[in-house]
């Protein structure tokens, strides 16, 4: 039994395309995995009197993923993704929620 030379180029075409696609989506969702939990940091100031305000709660919005700001107002807080927004939220302020979109430093002015 012969096997002719175009049905061996076919198998190996068909073999290296086949590899070709599962590197790909490997390389695909590896890159996909690295872009994930990326860290915003920023500092939460008094609109009137930009001093620092302390307790401000920092929530990632549809997720319980959060944190509070320190006695300078600083916070830091990790989001999955920079398609993801920021909720700041605070008594008797005015409630803001800021897109991440690939902002590494986020500083919010709070009004009353």
């Amino acid at each position: 039994m012969t096997i002719s030379n175009d049905l061996i180029r076919k198998a190996h075409k068909d073999f290296f395309l086949k590899i070709f696609m599962v590197f790909g989506f490997i390389f695909m969702f590896a890159t996909e995995m690295v872009a994930q939990n990326l860290e915003i940091k920023g500092i939460v100031l008094d609109s009137k009197t930009n001093g620092p305000l302390p307790g401000v709660n920092v929530v990632v919005e549809s997720t319980t993923n959060g944190t509070t700001t320190d006695f300078e107002g600083r916070y830091r807080i990790t989001v999955p993704s920079i398609k993801t927004s920021l909720q700041f939220s605070f008594i008797g302020y005015i409630t803001q929620t800021v897109p991440v979109t690939g902002k590494w430093d986020i500083n919010i002015l709070f009004a009353e």
